[in-house]
């Protein structure tokens, strides 16, 4: 997920072990200005990022890619 949390920003980044997990959560617990403010910039990353209208866009843009190829195939005429 380092494409999308950048550490100290919108989330934290640790070690996958029991014990830096929980050292983050404990900072966050302690620390309730800045758990609310990562919380708010993760909300914003991922709902500029991962939309349904933006997925929307980007499958057209696809589709429509693709069916501009096929209509200049040669045909078969």
């Amino acid at each position: 997920m380092t494409n999308i949390i950048i550490d100290g920003y919108n989330g934290r980044l640790v070690n996958p072990n029991k014990e830096d997990l929980v050292e983050a959560i404990s900072k966050l617990i302690d620390n309730p200005v800045e758990r609310i403010e990562m919380a708010k910039k993760g909300y914003e990353v991922v709902s500029s990022s991962f939309s349904f209208d933006l997925w929307k866009r980007r499958w057209k843009t696809v589709i429509e890619k693709h069916l501009q190829c096929k209509s200049k195939l040669p045909t078969d005429h």
